[in-house]
């Protein structure tokens, strides 16, 4: 199976129509969304702010109503876009795809809207041979946030996972939140978990998706798992993998 893995697009819709005519011609079988197609800058700006200053950000200022306005088009103009491409797109959210209702609520009505689009998040899908689940957002020990940004607790994930693990047969894991490891190394710090190590330790999928750190591209073997951050596709950046040969090719848009 040829698989197109891409993560954070944020926002950038000069990339819409050059990103669907080379998604065509690269002909994949099924693409990944890793997580966050919004900027949320009003809203992580303001809840960071906050945080510093030990108070609550105001959900109704105007900056944060501005940009959730914003938002319902970059939702509706990227998953038609993905859609458009004519194979299954499995999605998780990032931790700017907040709110988490705003996400779900496009996500629920573009499952029956567009034929192509798939959640993958609580869920587990099958298709080519391969088991599909995951978790987006961010992956803390215990932080839980779904209005300014997507953070969850370990605990809840691994509730939500463990019929993940009792599968047997071949399985393919999306995270947004990459594992400690070269791919979640950018600008001097780690951005990745090891609670993803753990996942990945506990579930042993063949393959892992993840995004989050820009411009760790790369591919690394954690045990039998072969983990893969595509790179940010705002900055035009994503991969094909061939899951016969796990054979990865890093492409630019």
């Amino acid at each position: 199976m040829k698989i197109l893995i891409c993560s954070d697009f944020h926002g950038k819709f000069s990339l819409i129509d050059p990103m669907l005519k080379l998604f065509h011609e690269m002909s994949p079988d099924l693409i990944s969304f890793n997580g966050d197609v919004v900027k949320g800058k009003a809203r992580g700006t303001l809840w960071l702010k906050a945080k510093a200053e030990g108070k609550t950000p105001d959900p109704e200022d105007p900056r944060i109503v501005r940009e959730t306005e914003e938002e319902h088009h970059i939702y509706q103009s990227f998953f038609e876009a993905l859609n458009k491409v004519g194979v299954p797109v499995m999605v998780i959210p990032g931790n700017m795809d907040a709110p988490e209702r705003l996400f779900f609520s496009h996500l629920f009505h573009y499952e029956l809207t567009l034929n192509n689009i798939r959640l993958v998040q609580e869920n587990i899908l099958f298709y080519e041979g391969f088991f599909f689940s995951g978790f987006g957002g961010e992956i803390t020990e215990e932080l839980t946030e779904d209005h300014f940004v997507l953070q969850y607790p370990i605990e809840k994930i691994r509730f939500c996972m463990r019929k993940t693990s009792y599968l047997d047969g071949k399985k393919i894991l999306i995270f947004h939140t990459p594992p400690k490891s070269k791919l979640d190394y950018e600008k001097g710090i780690h951005k990745g978990s090891d609670k993803v190590n753990e996942l990945i330790e506990w579930i042993r999928p063949d393959f892992v998706f993840c995004g989050h750190a820009h411009h760790a591209r790369g591919e690394e073997w954690l045990g039998k798992s072969l983990i893969i951050n595509p790179g940010a596709l705002k900055e035009g950046f994503f991969a094909i993998l061939e899951t016969e040969k796990s054979k990865i090719s890093f492409k630019t848009i």
